[in-house]
């Protein structure tokens, strides 16, 4: 029996995975999707990130390093207005290289089609942070468990057209009807920045898939990245 890859799944939109297709080592140019559909993040000259080796699992992570990195697709984010799954490994890192991090820092993001963030938790040192987003709405789900930063966490955003979704490690998902946002037609870009300085996220894995896939689907993916990385 061949084993699962996200393929398998109709729908997928990009894959990227840090332990393929990137360009570049302490400073990446390019990082190749690899779901056949040609939508490869390129980065911002002067803003590379960097590849961390043996991040999760012995497998490499992509790094924003501090204030600068940034990395796009020339391509826009796909319509998901009636649907749409998310799933990213990925993490705030303590060695941030900045003195503070960005209260709503972004793994991935574009327009007001889709934020996917970081929030920094209510401590003084910011050990400890909570995880939002949102598909075609400006409502965001937000997770009710609290992260600590500097470990790899599995997060899943889903839309339905109604509702997102948010889970973590394949947890509880947490739900907020949408707020009747729409799409922008605007490329995805990676480690996007609000209000300053962004941190040091690091992304092993991200998948984007243009329809709201089904339990069965979901707990496909989920298993997939498990075996793979073995974060929880």
């Amino acid at each position: 029996m061949t084993s699962f890859v996200p393929t398998d799944i109709s729908g997928l939109w990009g894959w990227w995975d840090a332990n393929v297709g990137v360009t570049g080592g302490t400073s990446v140019t390019a990082w190749a999707d690899q779901s056949g559909n040609n939508r490869t993040f390129v980065a911002t000259t002067g803003q590379e990130p960097t590849t961390v080796t043996s991040a999760i699992n012995g497998l490499p992570a992509i790094s924003s390093y501090g204030l600068l990195a940034k990395m796009s697709t020339s391509v826009n984010c796909p319509n998901m207005s009636t649907g749409g799954t998310i799933f990213i490994v990925g993490k705030q890192s303590l060695n941030n290289g900045a003195t503070n991090f960005d209260s709503s820092g972004v793994f991935i993001g574009a327009g007001s089609s889709v934020n996917f963030q970081i929030q920094r938790g209510l401590t003084t040192t910011g050990l400890l942070a909570s995880i939002r987003g949102a598909i075609n709405s400006t409502a965001y789900a937000s997770s009710t468990d609290v992260v600590g930063e500097d470990i790899f966490k599995s997060i899943r955003l889903a839309y339905d057209g109604t509702t997102n979704a948010i889970s973590i490690n394949n947890g509880l998902e947490q739900q907020t009807a949408s707020s009747g946002g729409s799409f922008t037609a605007t490329p995805i870009q990676l480690f996007k920045t609000l209000g300053g300085a962004q941190g040091n996220k690091q992304i092993a894995m991200a998948l984007i898939y243009n329809r709201t896939l089904t339990p069965t689907e979901i707990g496909q993916v989920e298993s997939y990245l498990q075996t793979k990385f073995n974060h929880y």
